[in-house]
């Protein structure tokens, strides 16, 4: 998916757990050992947030611990029936929910296409070569790159271009 980075918010960054808006001295919520159990680990950066390990480290029946192996089993049963689910719906979304995105041959329009090369053009967009794999005939698609500007909802609801130059 291209996800490099997993930050999730721990005890400390937990803006309702600042005493300004608990008005009392007791945490509401803890975060931090539920992100450790996951693996995570406080972020050398800024210690309001814990990076997540991408790959899940599951535990295995025999280093669970005894009154825990219940619990794993069923958030492990969880997670897969939610990864089986993304992936289902996310595939369905990106091919025909948004008016057809999914690459259709132009001959046959068979939906089982291999791309076998891909190239930048002098305008940095791509050049990929497909191949259907149904009937094996090939053709040439060209991506185009779109600059679409970061719009700012201001206060009052008016939409506004940003013009911060980000880096």
């Amino acid at each position: 998916m291209g996800i490099e980075h997993i930050y999730a918010v721990s005890d400390e960054g937990f803006f309702s757990n600042s005493h300004a808006l608990r008005f009392h001295r007791h945490k509401l919520v803890t975060f931090n050992e539920f992100w450790e159990e996951l693996g995570g680990q406080v972020w050398s950066e800024d210690a309001r947030f814990f990076t997540i390990p991408i790959e899940e480290e599951r535990k295995t029946y025999e280093t669970a611990k005894t009154h825990k192996r219940n619990m794993y089993r069923k958030r492990y049963e969880m997670l897969d029936t939610f990864i089986e689910e993304i992936q289902h719906q996310g595939k369905s979304f990106l091919c025909d929910e948004i008016g057809g995105l999914s690459m259709k041959c132009p001959y046959c329009h068979h939906d089982d296409i291999k791309v076998t090369d891909s190239r930048s053009t002098d305008d940095n967009n791509i050049r990929r070569r497909r191949e259907c794999m149904n009937c094996g005939k090939r053709f040439t698609t060209y991506e185009v790159i779109e600059d679409l500007p970061i719009m700012v909802i201001k206060r009052d609801e008016k939409e506004k271009n940003c013009s911060i130059a980000l880096n």
